[in-house]
């Protein structure tokens, strides 16, 4: 996984949280995507007025759509981004709660969760942390419904920058780690997203508006000006040569269920 400091993350989301939907194009599908594994796979099974809490809410977008599907539900969110969890707010969810804290220690009851779910949030985590305190707050019989970006994504950008070593859980790294901890895991699969940026500024705005400057460029923000003028040339010279620039993103989707007491 990135080895970074949540405390850096959350400064990092800080800065993105007012356009981040603007950029988030291919966190937005994956939403989406959630959303539909959701309505399809388990919804029938979920009571009305459940519990549900998103894991790495961001701007709410995942919150807002699930108040379509399930209008009677208590929805909270917790984020590591103050700015983020701002702009939940102005989607006028009322939320039974918004929580600054790091979802692998949510500070929530035992057993006070019907469902968890979580968007491209997960890779910011440990695994092992995340997947106890998962298993800790929800019921039994209830349902983690959730999708992370897994190694490979934005391999080439990564390259770009000097990023070799291998940053990103490994696909099925959730899925094991959820049955490590008690969960049956009803379904897994994985999914593959593109985006083709027109420019190199356009590239750099992706990866700074969704938070990720610091930790997919280096220390450095994006790179000293060495680097940055090599990635700049590589970028541009395929730009020019494809008509975008390939970035493409891998994610593991989960459904897992707890099972016992």
């Amino acid at each position: 996984m990135f080895n970074f400091s949540k405390h850096r993350v959350g400064r990092s989301f800080d800065r993105g949280a007012a356009r981040y939907d603007q950029h988030a194009n291919v966190q937005s599908k994956i939403v989406h995507d959630v959303i539909d594994v959701l309505s399809q796979r388990i919804l029938s099974s979920i009571e009305r007025d459940c519990r549900i809490i998103d894991l790495g809410c961001g701007t709410g977008k995942l919150l807002s759509l699930v108040r379509d599907c399930l209008p009677e539900a208590t929805l909270m969110g917790l984020d590591l981004s103050t700015a983020m969890l701002g702009q939940v707010e102005t989607r006028r969810l009322n939320p039974g709660a918004l929580l600054t804290v790091d979802l692998e220690m949510t500070y929530l009851r035992d057993k006070s969760v019907d469902l968890i779910l979580s968007s491209s949030a997960l890779q910011w985590a440990n695994l092992v942390s995340a997947g106890y305190e998962m298993q800790r707050i929800l019921k039994p019989g209830g349902y983690v419904v959730a999708a992370h970006i897994v190694d490979g994504s934005l391999q080439r950008w990564r390259d770009l920058w000097g990023l070799n070593a291998q940053q990103l859980h490994d696909f099925g790294a959730l899925s094991a780690q959820l049955l490590d901890c008690g969960f049956e895991v009803v379904h897994t699969e994985k999914r593959v997203y593109q985006e083709r940026p027109g420019s190199f500024d356009e590239c750099l705005d992706k990866v700074r508006g969704i938070g990720a400057g610091q930790t997919l460029g280096g220390k450095l923000g994006l790179g000293g000006k060495s680097r940055l003028i090599k990635a700049k040339n590589a970028v541009e010279t395929e730009i020019a040569n494809q008509g975008g620039y390939n970035m493409n993103y891998i994610t593991e989707l989960v459904i897992a269920k707890k099972v016992g007491s």
